[in-house]
C-alpha cells in the first residue's frame, strides 16, 4: 500500500466518524482503530497544507498530434485518470506519469 493509499484510508476515517455522530472513541472501538493514530490523522485533516504534495516541474515537447487511428487500444485507469496510449507510446514516460499520479493525494 502506498504512503497515499494509506492517507486516503485514514482520511475516510475521519470523515465517516464525523458524519456518523459518534465520538472518536466509540468511532475507532467500533472500526477497530488506534485512537492515538485516528488523532493524528484528523489533526493531518485539519491542516490540508500538510497533504499537498510538493510541486513537479513539467516540461513540454512539441510533437504532432497523434491521429485516433494510430492508438493501440489499450486505456490506462489510475485514480480517476484515464490514459488512452498511442501505438508506439514512450514507456519511460509513461512510467514517470504514473509515478506523479500514485503521489497525488486522494
Amino acid at each position: 500500500m502506498t504512503r497515499n493509499e494509506h492517507a486516503c484510508i485514514w482520511l475516510a476515517h475521519v470523515e465517516k466518524q464525523q458524519r456518523s455522530g459518534m465520538s472518536q472513541n466509540a468511532y475507532c472501538i467500533t472500526h477497530d482503530l488506534s485512537l492515538k493514530s485516528f488523532a493524528y490523522w484528523r489533526r493531518k485533516q485539519r491542516r490540508p497544507a500538510l497533504l499537498v504534495p510538493r510541486l513537479l516541474p513539467v516540461h513540454v515537447v512539441d510533437e504532432p498530434p497523434l491521429t485516433p487511428a494510430a492508438g493501440s487500444g489499450v486505456r490506462v485507469q489510475t485514480g480517476g485518470v484515464v490514459i488512452d496510449l498511442a501505438l508506439q507510446f514512450d514507456a519511460p514516460t509513461l512510467q514517470r506519469v504514473l509515478s506523479v499520479l500514485e503521489r497525488r493525494p486522494c
